[in-house]
Protein backbone atom coordinates (compact mmCIF):
# COMPACT_ATOMS: atom_id res chain seq x y z
CA UNK A 1 0.00 0.00 0.00
CA UNK A 2 1.29 2.99 -0.93
CA UNK A 3 1.63 6.19 1.57
CA UNK A 4 -1.33 8.33 -0.47
CA UNK A 5 -3.17 5.12 0.08
CA UNK A 6 -2.68 4.82 3.43
CA UNK A 7 -3.30 8.68 4.65
CA UNK A 8 -6.35 8.50 2.84
CA UNK A 9 -7.60 5.39 4.63
CA UNK A 10 -6.48 7.33 7.66
CA UNK A 11 -8.36 10.00 7.06
CA UNK A 12 -12.08 7.74 6.49
CA UNK A 13 -11.77 6.00 9.23
CA UNK A 14 -10.61 9.02 12.07
CA UNK A 15 -13.86 10.66 9.72
CA UNK A 16 -16.24 7.33 10.95
CA UNK A 17 -14.89 7.66 14.53
CA UNK A 18 -15.59 11.47 15.08
CA UNK A 19 -19.15 11.46 13.19
CA UNK A 20 -21.63 9.05 14.80
CA UNK A 21 -23.87 6.87 12.11
CA UNK A 22 -26.92 9.21 13.21
CA UNK A 23 -25.19 12.43 12.25
CA UNK A 24 -25.22 10.75 8.63
CA UNK A 25 -28.99 9.62 8.64
CA UNK A 26 -29.64 13.34 9.13
CA UNK A 27 -27.54 14.62 6.55
CA UNK A 28 -29.46 12.77 4.23
CA UNK A 29 -32.86 12.61 5.79
CA UNK A 30 -32.51 16.29 6.07
CA UNK A 31 -32.40 17.55 2.65
CA UNK A 32 -35.27 15.77 0.89
CA UNK A 33 -37.30 16.47 3.66
CA UNK A 34 -37.23 20.19 3.12
CA UNK A 35 -39.28 19.29 -0.19
CA UNK A 36 -42.49 18.13 1.88
CA UNK A 37 -44.98 20.59 2.50
CA UNK A 38 -48.06 20.42 4.82
CA UNK A 39 -51.74 22.02 4.54
CA UNK A 40 -53.59 23.55 6.79
CA UNK A 41 -57.51 24.65 6.11
CA UNK A 42 -58.53 28.11 7.29
CA UNK A 43 -61.40 29.26 8.91
CA UNK A 44 -62.39 33.07 10.20
CA UNK A 45 -64.83 33.68 12.47
CA UNK A 46 -66.06 38.10 12.31
CA UNK A 47 -65.72 39.57 15.17
CA UNK A 48 -66.34 43.71 14.83
CA UNK A 49 -66.05 46.05 12.12
CA UNK A 50 -66.95 48.82 10.23
CA UNK A 51 -67.08 47.99 6.08
CA UNK A 52 -65.27 44.80 6.98
CA UNK A 53 -65.91 41.67 4.65
CA UNK A 54 -63.35 39.55 5.49
CA UNK A 55 -62.22 36.34 3.60
CA UNK A 56 -63.96 33.22 4.88
CA UNK A 57 -62.10 30.32 4.96
CA UNK A 58 -59.16 28.88 2.33
CA UNK A 59 -55.79 26.94 2.79
CA UNK A 60 -51.80 27.80 3.71
CA UNK A 61 -49.62 25.63 2.36
CA UNK A 62 -45.76 25.44 3.67
CA UNK A 63 -42.59 23.37 4.13
CA UNK A 64 -43.81 21.27 7.02
CA UNK A 65 -40.28 21.95 8.46
CA UNK A 66 -40.76 25.72 8.00
CA UNK A 67 -40.49 28.65 5.73
CA UNK A 68 -42.53 30.35 3.51
CA UNK A 69 -45.95 29.62 2.42
CA UNK A 70 -48.56 30.53 0.68
CA UNK A 71 -52.30 31.42 1.02
CA UNK A 72 -55.37 30.55 -1.47
CA UNK A 73 -58.57 32.58 0.58
CA UNK A 74 -61.91 32.59 -0.18
CA UNK A 75 -64.36 34.61 0.06
CA UNK A 76 -68.63 34.31 -0.74
CA UNK A 77 -69.06 38.25 -0.82
CA UNK A 78 -71.58 38.03 -3.32
CA UNK A 79 -69.70 34.98 -5.54
CA UNK A 80 -67.87 32.48 -4.83
CA UNK A 81 -63.92 33.47 -4.85
CA UNK A 82 -60.67 32.53 -4.06
CA UNK A 83 -57.66 34.85 -4.28
CA UNK A 84 -54.07 33.58 -4.48
CA UNK A 85 -51.12 35.67 -2.21
CA UNK A 86 -48.15 33.80 -3.54
CA UNK A 87 -44.89 33.17 -1.01
CA UNK A 88 -47.01 35.93 1.30
CA UNK A 89 -46.89 33.98 4.87
CA UNK A 90 -44.34 32.61 7.12
CA UNK A 91 -44.79 28.95 9.64
CA UNK A 92 -41.63 28.41 12.14
CA UNK A 93 -41.56 27.42 15.52
CA UNK A 94 -41.42 29.62 18.65
CA UNK A 95 -39.53 27.90 21.63
CA UNK A 96 -38.97 28.87 25.27
CA UNK A 97 -37.47 25.84 27.66
CA UNK A 98 -39.31 22.87 27.01
CA UNK A 99 -42.69 24.82 25.64
CA UNK A 100 -43.04 24.75 21.25
CA UNK A 101 -45.34 26.82 19.73
CA UNK A 102 -46.10 26.94 15.72
CA UNK A 103 -46.36 30.02 14.15
CA UNK A 104 -48.17 30.86 11.31
CA UNK A 105 -47.85 35.09 10.46
CA UNK A 106 -48.29 37.12 7.41
CA UNK A 107 -48.08 40.71 6.75
CA UNK A 108 -51.35 41.90 4.56
CA UNK A 109 -51.21 45.17 2.60
CA UNK A 110 -49.24 47.53 1.41
CA UNK A 111 -49.34 51.25 0.10
CA UNK A 112 -49.10 50.23 -2.93
CA UNK A 113 -52.32 47.74 -3.29
CA UNK A 114 -55.25 48.16 -5.03
CA UNK A 115 -56.84 49.84 -2.12
CA UNK A 116 -57.52 53.67 -2.36
CA UNK A 117 -55.68 54.26 0.91
CA UNK A 118 -53.35 51.49 1.51
CA UNK A 119 -54.77 48.29 3.03
CA UNK A 120 -52.43 47.35 6.27
CA UNK A 121 -53.30 44.33 8.49
CA UNK A 122 -51.83 41.03 9.64
CA UNK A 123 -52.61 37.63 10.43
CA UNK A 124 -50.89 36.01 13.43
CA UNK A 125 -51.55 32.18 14.78
CA UNK A 126 -50.14 29.54 16.74
CA UNK A 127 -50.69 26.29 18.53
CA UNK A 128 -48.95 23.85 20.23
CA UNK A 129 -46.80 21.46 18.87
CA UNK A 130 -47.78 18.12 20.17
CA UNK A 131 -49.29 16.32 16.72
CA UNK A 132 -47.19 12.86 15.22
CA UNK A 133 -47.66 13.04 11.21
CA UNK A 134 -46.53 9.96 9.32
CA UNK A 135 -45.22 11.41 6.37
CA UNK A 136 -44.49 9.21 3.65
CA UNK A 137 -42.90 10.19 -0.48
CA UNK A 138 -41.47 8.76 -3.65
CA UNK A 139 -38.10 9.35 -2.06
CA UNK A 140 -38.13 9.73 1.83
CA UNK A 141 -39.93 8.66 5.00
CA UNK A 142 -39.87 10.60 8.17
CA UNK A 143 -42.19 10.90 11.09
CA UNK A 144 -42.64 14.49 12.50
CA UNK A 145 -44.32 16.82 15.28
CA UNK A 146 -46.46 19.89 14.23
CA UNK A 147 -49.26 22.01 15.92
CA UNK A 148 -52.75 20.12 14.79
CA UNK A 149 -54.70 23.47 15.21
CA UNK A 150 -53.44 27.20 15.17
CA UNK A 151 -55.41 29.93 16.63
CA UNK A 152 -55.26 34.04 16.79
CA UNK A 153 -55.92 36.94 14.68
CA UNK A 154 -56.86 38.21 11.98
CA UNK A 155 -57.08 42.67 11.81
CA UNK A 156 -57.65 44.59 8.31
CA UNK A 157 -58.09 48.61 8.24
CA UNK A 158 -58.05 50.63 4.96
CA UNK A 159 -58.64 54.80 5.39
CA UNK A 160 -59.77 55.12 1.80
CA UNK A 161 -58.31 58.69 1.54
CA UNK A 162 -57.74 58.93 -1.81
CA UNK A 163 -61.13 57.80 -3.08
CA UNK A 164 -62.69 60.23 -5.34
CA UNK A 165 -66.01 59.64 -3.82
CA UNK A 166 -67.72 57.43 -1.45
CA UNK A 167 -69.32 54.21 -2.86
CA UNK A 168 -72.85 53.72 -3.63
CA UNK A 169 -73.92 53.08 -0.16
CA UNK A 170 -72.67 56.09 0.95
CA UNK A 171 -69.61 54.33 3.12
CA UNK A 172 -65.95 54.99 3.20
CA UNK A 173 -63.03 53.69 5.56
CA UNK A 174 -62.96 49.99 6.69
CA UNK A 175 -61.15 47.92 9.69
CA UNK A 176 -62.45 45.50 11.29
CA UNK A 177 -60.93 42.19 13.01
CA UNK A 178 -61.65 38.08 13.00
CA UNK A 179 -61.04 35.17 14.87
CA UNK A 180 -58.24 32.61 12.17
CA UNK A 181 -57.74 29.40 13.00
CA UNK A 182 -55.55 26.58 11.07
CA UNK A 183 -56.71 23.16 10.94
CA UNK A 184 -54.09 20.49 10.09
CA UNK A 185 -55.35 19.19 6.58
CA UNK A 186 -53.90 15.90 6.85
CA UNK A 187 -56.04 14.00 3.54
CA UNK A 188 -54.40 17.18 1.41
CA UNK A 189 -51.14 16.66 3.23
CA UNK A 190 -50.87 13.33 2.70
CA UNK A 191 -51.70 13.61 -1.42
CA UNK A 192 -49.09 16.11 -1.72
CA UNK A 193 -46.68 14.19 0.29
CA UNK A 194 -47.70 11.16 -1.37
CA UNK A 195 -47.40 12.07 -4.67
CA UNK A 196 -44.29 14.17 -4.38
CA UNK A 197 -46.12 17.41 -5.29
CA UNK A 198 -43.94 20.80 -4.50
CA UNK A 199 -45.04 23.59 -2.57
CA UNK A 200 -46.36 25.55 -5.82
CA UNK A 201 -47.28 22.29 -6.95
CA UNK A 202 -49.70 21.51 -4.27
CA UNK A 203 -51.07 25.06 -4.50
CA UNK A 204 -52.30 24.44 -8.10
CA UNK A 205 -54.11 21.28 -6.65
CA UNK A 206 -55.97 23.09 -4.06
CA UNK A 207 -56.77 25.49 -6.65
CA UNK A 208 -58.61 22.44 -8.22
CA UNK A 209 -60.32 21.28 -4.31
CA UNK A 210 -61.79 24.79 -4.61
CA UNK A 211 -62.72 24.98 -7.98
CA UNK A 212 -64.48 21.85 -7.26
CA UNK A 213 -66.96 23.58 -4.74
CA UNK A 214 -67.91 26.27 -6.93
CA UNK A 215 -65.14 28.84 -6.57
CA UNK A 216 -63.80 30.92 -9.41
CA UNK A 217 -60.33 32.45 -9.05
CA UNK A 218 -60.60 36.23 -8.48
CA UNK A 219 -59.17 38.15 -10.60
CA UNK A 220 -60.31 41.80 -10.15
CA UNK A 221 -56.67 42.86 -9.56
CA UNK A 222 -55.49 43.00 -13.21
CA UNK A 223 -54.50 45.88 -14.61
CA UNK A 224 -55.43 47.62 -18.22
CA UNK A 225 -53.64 49.98 -20.12
CA UNK A 226 -54.48 51.69 -23.08
CA UNK A 227 -52.06 54.32 -24.98
CA UNK A 228 -52.53 56.38 -28.35
CA UNK A 229 -50.14 58.68 -30.75
CA UNK A 230 -50.98 61.11 -32.85
CA UNK A 231 -48.44 62.98 -35.81
CA UNK A 232 -48.82 65.77 -38.10
CA UNK A 233 -46.78 67.54 -40.49
CA UNK A 234 -47.07 70.37 -43.21
CA UNK A 235 -45.16 71.47 -46.07
CA UNK A 236 -45.05 74.29 -48.53
CA UNK A 237 -43.03 74.54 -51.98
CA UNK A 238 -43.40 77.78 -53.67
CA UNK A 239 -41.03 79.55 -56.62
CA UNK A 240 -40.74 82.61 -57.76
CA UNK A 241 -39.45 84.06 -61.24
CA UNK A 242 -38.89 87.54 -62.82
CA UNK A 243 -38.89 88.04 -66.16
CA UNK A 244 -35.69 89.62 -67.92
CA UNK A 245 -35.69 93.05 -69.70
CA UNK A 246 -33.62 92.59 -72.77
CA UNK A 247 -34.69 91.82 -76.18
CA UNK A 248 -33.84 87.85 -75.82
CA UNK A 249 -33.37 87.97 -72.40
CA UNK A 250 -35.14 85.26 -70.08
CA UNK A 251 -36.01 85.22 -66.52
CA UNK A 252 -34.88 83.19 -64.06
CA UNK A 253 -36.38 80.04 -62.14
CA UNK A 254 -37.21 80.44 -58.54
CA UNK A 255 -37.22 77.37 -56.38
CA UNK A 256 -39.16 76.76 -53.35
CA UNK A 257 -38.47 74.57 -50.73
CA UNK A 258 -40.15 71.48 -49.21
CA UNK A 259 -42.09 71.91 -46.12
CA UNK A 260 -40.35 69.57 -43.25
CA UNK A 261 -42.61 66.63 -42.39
CA UNK A 262 -44.61 66.76 -39.32
CA UNK A 263 -43.51 64.93 -35.92
CA UNK A 264 -45.46 61.75 -34.83
CA UNK A 265 -46.22 61.94 -31.16
CA UNK A 266 -45.05 58.40 -29.27
CA UNK A 267 -47.13 55.61 -28.29
CA UNK A 268 -48.99 55.86 -24.76
CA UNK A 269 -47.47 53.68 -21.74
CA UNK A 270 -49.14 50.74 -20.55
CA UNK A 271 -50.05 50.56 -17.17
CA UNK A 272 -48.10 47.81 -14.93
CA UNK A 273 -50.65 44.65 -14.47
CA UNK A 274 -52.38 45.26 -10.93
CA UNK A 275 -51.45 43.81 -7.62
CA UNK A 276 -53.72 41.08 -6.33
CA UNK A 277 -54.82 41.69 -3.09
CA UNK A 278 -53.06 40.35 0.24
CA UNK A 279 -55.07 38.33 2.41
CA UNK A 280 -56.41 40.84 4.14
Amino acid sequence: MTLVAFLKRLALLRLSVLVPATAFLMLFAATPAKAQVVVYRIEFSKEQGINYHPFNGGYFAAPILGGTGSFLLTSNDGALTFTESDTSGSLFTATNGGDKKAVISATTGSSSSTSTGGTAGAFVALGDVTHTLHVNSPTVSLTVKVAESLNGMAVSADSESTATAPAADGSIGSAGYSKIKFVLDEAQTNTANGQGLSLTQTVEQLKLVLERQGYGEDTSGTGTGTGTGTGTGTGTDTGTGTTGTGTTGTGTTGTGTTGTTGTTDSSGSVPATGNLPGPA
